[in-house]
């Protein structure tokens, strides 16, 4: 060891530091050196060479030369092998001091000291950080025995080296810890992903069961119409016939809504159930329903024939429903208009409420319900639009619009 404040050792611990926090909780295995580690070793040879040649004092040559040099070829493995790296750097430099080199001339030993302790601390466990530092430890001491130095020198080293550890324990420290957020949040982020997925799927699942509903109501209809027509046929064959378009129709509509069955349902094991699907007409009771609670909700239905294709307006009747929830849940009593307009070709519902704007939900998170998931869902069952957000006249606005074809 020297007697020598080393310079620019610091830059290079740094560069430790991010080596260190890139490869924190994995080995390092590949059998290439990176630029940092060649930089670092030929930088401590560099400074061997320059002490060899530059200072006289540094003296007997040939154990210094092969002593130091051989410090910074070691230095190449010390993120690999930092244990085995700090064992090689303390015997080394009990060698050289052996050997007569004077403690107080040479910087080599204690630049590689430092540097491959360091690499230890960032890297390695607390058992191997303690015997790193002990070996350390021990080996400064018998150089200043087998130099007959005084305590001063061994102070001296001491410094250094307590400085690296705490240094080098305290970037394990924060690397580590660095490691474990970004774990955390990896894993918070799947589990976001899977949460989302599950509310888009049990969505879909009470979609299909609804639309079973219908599929169910369809099938009845045209049973009725069928007998009703084989009744009449003989005495009335007008009204046979028209009988039978009317289950033509029907049958085409159900064929529409079997089809989106099909794509809706999964594999769960849900039971299906047979109650009656709720359509634009129950929704004069839905808004008295939700006007007892308390909320203050106007209801406009334009354009309404009295019957439309079941599966849109069991859609729309549900979107409106969610949008109330919605509102109950995020605007408290705000007031809210409901808009439903019927036309030829599609079925428009607007749901604006004047509270507070609120961010559009669009993946499940605890506690944020899945409302949204559900109106898109609907809404792309039929190939339709949804826009939700913020209303440029305060408020939130939900707008659905579904197309009617005939296949429905």
């Amino acid at each position: 060891m020297v007697d020598q404040p080393v310079g620019g050792g610091g830059i290079i611990c740094d560069v430790d530091a991010v080596e260190a926090s890139r490869s924190y909780g994995r080995a390092v295995t590949s059998p290439r050196f990176t630029r940092t580690d060649v930089a670092v070793a030929a930088g401590v040879a560099g400074v061997a060479v320059a002490e060899l040649v530059a200072n006289a004092a540094v003296a007997p040559k040939p154990a210094a030369a092969a002593c130091e040099l051989g410090m910074a070829i070691a230095l190449l493995w010390r993120r690999r092998s930092p244990v085995v790296v700090v064992t090689l750097a303390a015997v080394l430099q009990v060698l050289e001091a052996a050997a007569g080199v004077p403690l107080q001339q040479p910087l080599v030993p204690l630049l590689a000291s430092v540097i491959a302790l360091y690499a230890l601390m960032t890297a390695a466990s607390t058992w191997q950080a303690a015997s790193g530092a002990a070996v350390m430890l021990v080996a400064v001491g018998v150089e200043t025995v087998l130099q007959d130095k005084g305590f001063a020198n061994f102070a001296f080293a001491l410094v250094f080296l307590v400085g690296s550890t705490i240094v080098g324990r305290t970037v394990h420290s924060r690397t580590r810890h660095a490691a474990q957020l970004a774990d955390r949040a990896e894993s918070l982020e799947r589990q976001q992903a899977l949460t989302a997925q599950l509310a888009v799927q049990e969505e879909r699942t009470r979609i299909a069961r609804e639309l079973h509903d219908v599929i169910a109501h369809t099938v009845s209809v045209m049973v009725v119409q069928a007998g009703a027509a084989e009744q009449i046929v003989a005495r009335d064959p007008d009204r046979a016939r028209a009988a039978m378009q009317a289950v033509q129709s029907t049958g085409r509509e159900a064929l529409g809504e079997m089809a989106r069955l099909l794509g809706m349902l999964r594999e769960d094991g849900a039971e299906i159930g047979l109650t009656p699907a709720p359509g634009l007409g129950d929704l004069p009771a839905l808004v008295d329903s939700v006007r007892r609670s308390g909320m203050d909700v106007d209801l406009q239905l334009d354009g309404y024939p009295g019957q439309l294709p079941p599966g849109p307006e069991l859609s729309v009747y549900r979107i409106v429903q969610e949008a109330l929830t919605n509102v109950r849940k995020h605007a408290g009593r705000s007031r809210t208009n409901v808009h439903v307009k019927c036309s030829d070709t599609a079925i428009v519902a607007e749901i604006h409420d004047d509270g507070a704007s609120r961010p559009t939900i669009d993946v499940a998170v605890p506690g944020a319900g899945h409302g949204l998931i559900g109106m898109r869902e609907r809404v792309a069952l039929y190939g339709g639009t949804l826009i939700a957000g913020p209303s440029a006249a305060g408020g939130f606005l939900v707008q659905a619009s579904i197309p009617i074809t005939e296949q429905q």
